[in-house]
C-alpha cells in the first residue's frame, strides 16, 4: 500500500510539474501586395512565372533600435526574405514557408523559405 501512495505522489508531481508552451505568429502579407510583390504560401499558382531561384532567410537574436534592444519578430524575416528576392530580379514568392526556431519553449528566431519568381508585364517596384 505505502508503494501505491509513493507512485501515485511521484505521478501527481510529475504532472503538475508538466510546463506548456503556446504561442501565435502572425504575419502580414497585405503590405508587400500593395508594394507589388505577390506572396503566396501555395506550391502554384494559376499565371505563368518564370522561376528565378530558392531563398532561404533565417533571423535570430536581437535588432538595435533607438529605444534599445528588440527581439526579432516575423515580420522582420519577412522584410529580409522579400529584399532577397528582389535583389533578384523577383516580384513574386511561392511556396513560402515561415518557421519559428524555439529554444526551451521560446522563440528564439524565425526561417522562412520559398522560391523566387518573376511574372512577366508586372513591374518591379
Amino acid at each position: 500500500m505505502k508503494k501505491y501512495f509513493v507512485c501515485l505522489a511521484l505521478l501527481l508531481l510529475s504532472v503538475s510539474c508538466a510546463t506548456y508552451n503556446s504561442y501565435t505568429v502572425v504575419v502580414d502579407y497585405s503590405k508587400y501586395a500593395m508594394e507589388g510583390f505577390f506572396i503566396t504560401e501555395s506550391n502554384s499558382v494559376s499565371f505563368e512565372y518564370m522561376p528565378v531561384g530558392s531563398v532561404i532567410t533565417s533571423v535570430t537574436g536581437y535588432i538595435k533600435t533607438p529605444k534599445g534592444n528588440r527581439k526579432v519578430t516575423a515580420e522582420d524575416a519577412l522584410y529580409n526574405f522579400t529584399e532577397e528576392c528582389k535583389a533578384m530580379r523577383a516580384n513574386a514568392a511561392i511556396n513560402v514557408k515561415i518557421l519559428v526556431e524555439t529554444n526551451k519553449g521560446a522563440i528564439e528566431g524565425y526561417r522562412i523559405t520559398g522560391m523566387a519568381i518573376k511574372v512577366p508585364g508586372v513591374p518591379l517596384k
